[in-house]
This record gives C-alpha cells, structure tokens and sequence, in this order.
C-alpha cells in the first residue's frame, strides 16, 4: 500500500516532467517547422519578371519604338498583387512573370505605377497563380542602420532565385535615378545586381525595403526603398487614385555663418534656413515670402543644417521629409520669422498648386510629343532628350529643368531640329532653340504654338526663339512644301497622334 501510495505520487510528477519535455520538443519542432515554411514561403513569393519594352527615340519622335527586354523581381503582397519598381515596367507592351518554383509564365498587367517613388503595382489575370500562394507582409517601422537584411530576387548570373544578406549602411533623403524626386532611401551592403530591382529586403521574415537602384562603381553599393515611402505608395493606391509624393520647390540657404547668423537674429543653437524664392505656381505663394526664417514644420524645430531630428526613429533628415510624407489634401504648420518677429501658418498642400517643374524630367508610355512646321521639328522639352545622349548644345537648356510652372508657360517646346528642304533654307543649322513667340504670340506650350499657326492670316510664320533669333517663314510656300517633306523623310503625320486635336 505504501509503494502504491508512493508511486501514486511519483508518477504525476514524472509524467508531468515527460509532458513539459514533450512539449518543449513540440515547440522547438513548431519554431524549426515555421521558420523553414518561412523560408520557403518567402522564396515561393518572389516572382521574376520579364519584360518587352518600346523604346522611343527622342531625335527621330515620329519613328515606330524599338523592341528590348529586361528581367527583374517582384514579390506578392496582400489582395493577389505584386508589387515591383516602377522602373521595370515602364514604357511595357507586354510582361510575364513567373513563381521561383515554376518555370511556368503568367501575362500580368500595370495596375498602378507611382514614377515619383519607382513603385509599381501589377496584377495577374489568370487567378491559378496565385493559388497556393500567400503573400508577404510590408513591416510597419523602418529598419534602423548596422541592422542584418537579406535581399531576394533574380539577379543576372543564373536563372534561379539568389539571396544575399548584409546590413542597412545609411538612412537619408536622396535622389531617386528614375524620377529625380527626393525622398527617403536606404543603402545597403547587401550585394545587388540587374535583376534584383523589384526584389524585396527581408528582415524578422517581413518586407524592410524594395531594391531599386546601385552604382557601379565602389563595392556592394545598393539602395532600397524603405517602408515609410513603400506604405505612402500603397495608401495612396487605397484612396482610390496615385498622386504621388508632395515636394518641396521653395529655394533654402543655410545660416551658419556667424555674422549671417546675428544678422538675422539667430542666437546660440537655434537653427532655421533663410527662404530666397517661392515659385508663383506654389501653395505656399504669397504666405511665407523670400526673407522669411523657416525654423519649424509641424511643431518639429529644423536645425542650423536643415534638419529635423526623429526620436523614434533615431534619425536626423532634412525637413523635406516632414512634407514629402504627407498627402496631397493635408494642412501643414510652418514656423517663420519675419523681421525678427515669430509667425505660425498654415496651409493645405494642394495638388494643383504644388509647384511642378516646367521641365519633366522623364515621360513614360507614350510616344514623343512632335509638330512639324516647314520642315522645323518642335517638341516638348523632357529629360528624356538627356537621356539619349543628344548634341552638346543640349547643355544650354539645362537651366530651364530649374524652372517652375508659371501663368505664363507650362511648358518648354524646343526647335530640335530642321529636315533640310529648299523652304527652310538659311535655317538649317539651327538646334535646340527655345521658342519665345509666333507672330507676336508669346507660346505657352506646343499646343498653343499649333494653334496659333493653324490661325495664322499673315503671309508670314515670324518665330522668336529666346536667343533672339528670327525665323521668317513664306506660308504658302510651307502649305504647298510640308506634304512633300513628309514623303521625303517617310514620316506619316506632321504632328504626334496626342497633338492631332490641337487645331
């Protein structure tokens, strides 16, 4: 009875120890289980992309795109979509896109894309490829500098899925390569190479970041986009409509000088940054003014350098950043001093006074803009132009990429150049000449160029160029040459299918 007794109280005991082992066992099973499914799961939602694009030619805008292709990454997140760079897919007749465990392709389509910030969302019009799949999450926070990231995607050297691991090098405000917007970006020394674009960077099994850009000189040099500019895009995209990110087109002067400094009443460490211009085309026009002090947006204090420090992200970055990640509707609260004296305003961020540049600096999917006129080729000026490597006098309209939308222009049209023919004669040396006014019309935009010559009663098309050189057209013998013309250089229209409304 004593040994049943004993053993009837041993026994609970030992079982309960042989259950708290099997469980331990258990659950160090679950975590070597969840995190191999991770890591499959991981790899399963990474999908390459493969791209046919037109590419256009800027110096012949009126010739049919070339054919190339290009290869990248992108991943699937939440509601059966992938989300890649921007890049990637633009100027796409056509794109495919197909699992890290399948060899099998799927047409996808553009559902929205955000050029500002190099983000794209696609989605897949046969619903069998997503099935099976779940989707990767998008972390909240941003990943903070010296931390550990691995970098997936379908880089050039194979035809597999490549990782590759490092850590978050620098967090600051930079230039994106494909939209010239300043914004927020990480670098990484993970290395990265073409293919990876589109690929994302994982870190605690979630989204940190979407490799997007690297240079090619200097060792493992890459950048990602990081969550903050990643969410921005896809509330954007929830709201119904992509409208990208506000900039900030004001032009800033740092006050560190000492004399400058007491000057304008600037004592001890206080920071703030001396306003020297305010586009016209700007919401912020006519409420702060040149000469004011910036010293605060949104009750954040900006530093002698421009900077605002973050305490819960433990960054310090200019203070562009405090408006490039609000939204288009949104009010901001500026801090100014004016004549020594403190004023606070405020002011909605309103899309249609943002203060675009006169200039774009890149256009995707679509044809070159064009008007022919006596054998004189007029386009749109866009950073395209720059990008396809045209004649040195190009550098002289550098300057106008600095300008802002005005009342009285909202658009640069450039003389790019002349398809030499009896009726230009004289003129056949001219290139990138910006023109100033038709018959004494000051143009605003090539539409309004067309327009004014399509009305034109005088025998005579007399264009101005901002050079101040004069270009003296007969209009009649034009009419009767421009057909002819066309025939010669085997150009079907004398205008760009967009311009064709444009009487």
């Amino acid at each position: 009875m004593r040994n049943n007794v004993r053993w009837c109280g041993l026994f609970p005991l030992e079982a309960s120890v042989m259950k708290m082992k099997m469980w331990v066992w258990f659950l160090v099973f679950l975590t070597l289980t969840s995190t191999l499914c991770a890591s499959v799961s991981i790899s399963d939602l990474v999908v390459k992309i493969c791209v046919t694009k037109r590419e256009y030619n800027y110096q012949l805008p009126w010739a049919p795109p070339i054919l190339s292709k290009s290869l990248g990454s992108g991943f699937v997140i939440a509601e059966s979509r992938i989300l890649t760079n921007a890049h990637m897919v633009a100027n796409a007749s056509f794109i495919e896109v197909r699992s890290s465990d399948s060899k099998r392709k799927y047409e996808a389509f553009v559902k929205v894309v955000g050029h500002d910030c190099d983000l794209a969302l696609l989605e897949v019009g046969d619903s069998q490829f997503f099935q099976g799949k779940g989707y990767l999450t998008i972390d909240e926070c941003i990943v903070g500098q010296e931390e550990k990231v691995q970098v997936y995607g379908f880089p050039i050297g194979g035809q597999g899925l490549s990782v590759t691991s490092g850590v978050v090098s620098r967090i600051e405000m930079d230039r994106y390569m494909h939209s010239g917007a300043i914004l927020l970006t990480s670098q990484i020394d993970a290395p990265t190479n073409p293919g990876n674009s589109g690929g994302p960077v994982i870190a605690g099994g979630k989204v940190v970041g979407i490799v997007h850009q690297g240079f090619t000189v200097g060792q493992n040099i890459g950048y990602m986009i990081p969550v903050p500019v990643i969410r921005h895009f896809l509330h954007e995209v929830e709201k119904g409509s992509y409208r990208g990110f506000p900039q900030f087109p004001l032009t800033t002067q740092v006050i560190q000088n000492f004399a400058m400094r007491r000057y304008f009443g600037l004592e001890g460490n206080a920071g703030g940054l001396l306003i020297t211009h305010v586009p016209e085309g700007h919401f912020l026009h006519n409420i702060v003014q040149a000469g004011d002090i910036l010293v605060g947006v949104d009750g954040h204090d900006i530093d002698s350098c421009g900077c605002i420090y973050y305490q819960s992200e433990r960054l310090s970055l200019p203070f562009r950043y405090a408006i490039a990640m609000k939204y288009f509707g949104d009010l901001i609260e500026l801090d100014v001093l004016r004549d020594g004296e403190p004023l606070h305003f405020s002011a909605q961020i309103d899309y249609c006074r943002r203060g675009q540049s006169l200039v774009k600096s890149a256009e995707y999917d679509k044809p070159p803009s064009y008007y022919i006129l006596g054998g004189m080729v007029y386009q749109p000026l866009v950073g395209n132009f720059f990008d396809q490597g045209f004649s040195s006098p190009l550098v002289e309209l550098l300057p106008y990429f600095f300008e802002r939308v005005r009342d009285g222009r909202d658009e640069v049209v450039v003389l790019t150049h002349v398809l030499d023919d009896r009726v230009n004669s004289g003129y056949q040396r001219l290139k990138n000449e910006v023109i100033k006014s038709v018959n004494g019309c000051d143009i605003r935009n090539i539409r309004e160029m067309i327009d004014v010559c399509s009305k034109c009663s005088s025998p005579y098309y007399e264009i101005i160029t901002e050079n101040n050189v004069a270009i003296v057209l007969d209009r009649d013998r034009v009419v009767e040459r421009d057909p002819e013309i066309l025939r010669r250089y085997s150009i079907s229209s004398d205008r760009s299918d967009d311009l064709k409304n444009a009487r």
